[in-house]
C-alpha cells in the first residue's frame, strides 16, 4: 500500500512537473516578445500592476485549492465522493462571491492605487485586472478538487492551456492596444490574462462533468450537515489563505515602494519603473522558473500527506524530498550566478542597454540563491500544512515578511538603491525557509543527509566547469545563443551522468523515476565493472 502510494505521488508530482515546466517555458518566452513589445517602461507598468492583481487573487482564492484538495483527500479516504463535491460546491460559491467584490475594488479604486504606486499610468491595468480575477479565482476550485483525488493532470493541463492563450492573447491585445502609449499596452497584456483564465476555466467544468461519473460508487450517507462542512471549508481555507498572501502582499507592496524610493532618491519616474520592471518583470521571472519543480512536489505533498494521515500511513521520506530540492536548485544557482549577463542578453534583447544589461545581470547574480530558498519554503510549508500545522508556517512567513518590508526600506532609500530590494528578498526567504526547518525539525523526526548534499555540489562544480569552458570554444565560431544553449547541453548531460556515479540517489530513489530500473541497472554494471563498493 505504501509503494502505491509513493508512486500515485511521485506520479502526480512528475505529471505537474512536465505540465509546470512546460507553463514556464512559456511563460519565460512570453516575457521576452511581452518586454520586446511594451519597452521598459511598460514592461515597468505591467509589473506595478500584476503584484496587485497576484495579492488579491490570493486574498480570493490562495488557500482554496490546497484547503480543497486537504478535505477532498480525507474524504476520499473514507469513501465519501458526494461529501467531497459538496465541498467543491461550496467552494466555487464563495470564490465567486469574494471575486467578484474584488473586481468592482479594482474597478472603483485603479486610479487610487496607481497614483500611490508612483505611475497613474497603471490605473489601465486594473481594469483588465478587474475581468481576470474572478475567473482565475473559480478556476483554483476545480483544481483542488482534483487534486484531492491525487489527479494531476486536469491541473496541468488547464495550467498549459491558460499559458498558452495568455500567450497568443496577451500579445495580441498588448501589440493592438501598445499604439497608443505603454500603459494601453499593458492593458492589453492583462486583458489577456482574463481571456486565458476563461477558457482554462470552461475545461476544468468540462472535465469535471465527465470524471463525476466515474466516481459515482456506494458510499456512507454524509454525517455532517452543509452548514458544518461550510466551518470546516472556511476553517482550513483562512490560515492557508493567510499563508498564501504573504509573499505575494509583499510584492504588492515593493510595487509601492520601491519606485517610490528610487523617486525619493533622485532617479525620475520612468527611470525608476525601469530598473523596477527590470528587477521584477525579467529577474524574478528568471529565478521563479527553476522553483516549479519544488511547487510540483508541495502541491502533490499536501493531499498525499492528508490522506495518509487519515489511513493512518507512513508519511512519504521527506529527506529524499529535501535531497531532490538541492539537486535541482544547486546547479541553477551556479549557472545564473555565472552566466547571468549572458543569458538577461540573450533573452531580453530590450535590455541592450548596457546600464540595464548590468543592472539585470548583478540583480540575477543577487537573486540567484533565491532559488533555493524558495523552493525550500514551498516543501517545508506544504509538509506543515499537510500535517495540519498552517498557523506555524504562517508564523514564520509572517516574520520574514516583516523583516523584509524593513530592510527594504533601509537598503533601497540608502546606497543599495535597486540592488537592496533583491537583497532585502534573499534574506527574507531565507528567514522563512530556516524557521519553517526548525519547526519541522521540533515537530517531526526528519533529518536532512549533507553527504550527498556534498556531492551534489561537487557534481555541479564540475558541471559548471564544463559549461563554462565549452561556452569559450563555441563562442569562438557561434552567437551568444547557440553557445550558451549548446554548452549548458554538455554540462547537463555531464550532470546527469556524474549523479549516476556519485553517491547522491539510492537505487529505490532511482527505481521511481522514469527509466529508473534500466538507470539502476547500468549504475550497477558501473560498480560492478571498476569493482566499487556502492555504499549511499
Amino acid at each position: 500500500m505504501e509503494n502505491l502510494k509513493e508512486n500515485k505521488f511521485a506520479r502526480g508530482a512528475l505529471i505537474l512537473l512536465v505540465g509546470g515546466l512546460i507553463c514556464k517555458l512559456i511563460g519565460a518566452i512570453y516575457r521576452i516578445p511581452l518586454s520586446n513589445i511594451l519597452g521598459p517602461e511598460g514592461i515597468g507598468i505591467y509589473q506595478l500592476v500584476f503584484p496587485i492583481f497576484s495579492l488579491f487573487l490570493i486574498l480570493a482564492s490562495g488557500g482554496s485549492a490546497t484547503a480543497l484538495s486537504k478535505l477532498v483527500a480525507s474524504c476520499r479516504a473514507k469513501g465519501e465522493n458526494k461529501r467531497a463535491r459538496r465541498f467543491l460546491f461550496q467552494s466555487i460559491i464563495l470564490l465567486l462571491v469574494v471575486s467578484l467584490v474584488f473586481s468592482g475594488l479594482f474597478l472603483a479604486f485603479g486610479g487610487p492605487l496607481s497614483s500611490f504606486q508612483g505611475n497613474e499610468k497603471a490605473a489601465l491595468g486594473y481594469v483588465g485586472a478587474a475581468i481576470a480575477i474572478v475567473f482565475a479565482s473559480v478556476l483554483t476550485a476545480f483544481r483542488g478538487y482534483f487534486q484531492g483525488y491525487q489527479n494531476m493532470t486536469p491541473t496541468a493541463v488547464s495550467q498549459i492551456v491558460e499559458q498558452v492563450l495568455k500567450f497568443v492573447l496577451g500579445l495580441t491585445f498588448a501589440h493592438l492596444l501598445i499604439g497608443r502609449g505603454p500603459a494601453y499596452g499593458a492593458m492589453g497584456a492583462m486583458i489577456g490574462v482574463g481571456a486565458s483564465e476563461i477558457f482554462a476555466l470552461l475545461y476544468l467544468a468540462i472535465t469535471y462533468a465527465f470524471k463525476r461519473k466515474k466516481l459515482d460508487i456506494l458510499e456512507p450517507e454524509i454525517e455532517t450537515t452543509f452548514s458544518q462542512d461550510l466551518k470546516l471549508l472556511i476553517k482550513q481555507t483562512l490560515p492557508i489563505t493567510l499563508n498564501s498572501l504573504i509573499m505575494p502582499l509583499i510584492l504588492a507592496i515593493d510595487s509601492f515602494l520601491i519606485v517610490n524610493l528610487l523617486v525619493s532618491s533622485g532617479n525620475s519616474s520612468e527611470i525608476s519603473t525601469e530598473m523596477f520592471g527590470v528587477y521584477s518583470g525579467m529577474v524574478n521571472s528568471l529565478v521563479n522558473f527553476p522553483t516549479v519543480f519544488s511547487m510540483a512536489i508541495a502541491i502533490s505533498l499536501v493531499p498525499a500527506i492528508s490522506y495518509g494521515r487519515e489511513k493512518q500511513e507512513k508519511n512519504l521520506d521527506a529527506s529524499s524530498v529535501f535531497k531532490l530540492i538541492f539537486y535541482i536548485a544547486i546547479p541553477c544557482i551556479f549557472i545564473y550566478f555565472c552566466f547571468s549577463r549572458e543569458i538577461i542578453a540573450v533573452l531580453y534583447p530590450s535590455a541592450t542597454n548596457q546600464n540595464l544589461l548590468s543592472l539585470g545581470a548583478l540583480l540575477l547574480r543577487i537573486s540567484a540563491i533565491n532559488i533555493l530558498y524558495i523552493s525550500l519554503l514551498q516543501i517545508t510549508t506544504a509538509i506543515l500544512q499537510g500535517n495540519g500545522k498552517s498557523l506555524a508556517a504562517l508564523a514564520n512567513v509572517s516574520v520574514a515578511g516583516v523583516i523584509k518590508i524593513l530592510l527594504t526600506l533601509v537598503f533601497v532609500s540608502g546606497a543599495f538603491g535597486i540592488y537592496g530590494a533583491a537583497i532585502a528578498s534573499a534574506i527574507c526567504y531565507s528567514i522563512a525557509a530556516g524557521l519553517n526547518i526548525i519547526t519541522l525539525r521540533h515537530e517531526f523526526n526528519f533529518s536532512i543527509k549533507f553527504k550527498p548534499i556534498f556531492f551534489i555540489f561537487l557534481n555541479s562544480l564540475i558541471s559548471l566547469g564544463v559549461a563554462i569552458g565549452f561556452n569559450y570554444l563555441f563562442n569562438l565560431t557561434f552567437s551568444g545563443l547557440i553557445s550558451i544553449i549548446f554548452s549548458l547541453l554538455i554540462a547537463g548531460l555531464i550532470y546527469l551522468i556524474f549523479s549516476i556515479i556519485f553517491p547522491i540517489f539510492n537505487d529505490e530513489e532511482l527505481s521511481k523515476i522514469p527509466l529508473g530500473s534500466k538507470i539502476v541497472t547500468f549504475k550497477n554494471k558501473f560498480f560492478n565493472l571498476f569493482k566499487f563498493k556502492k555504499k549511499i
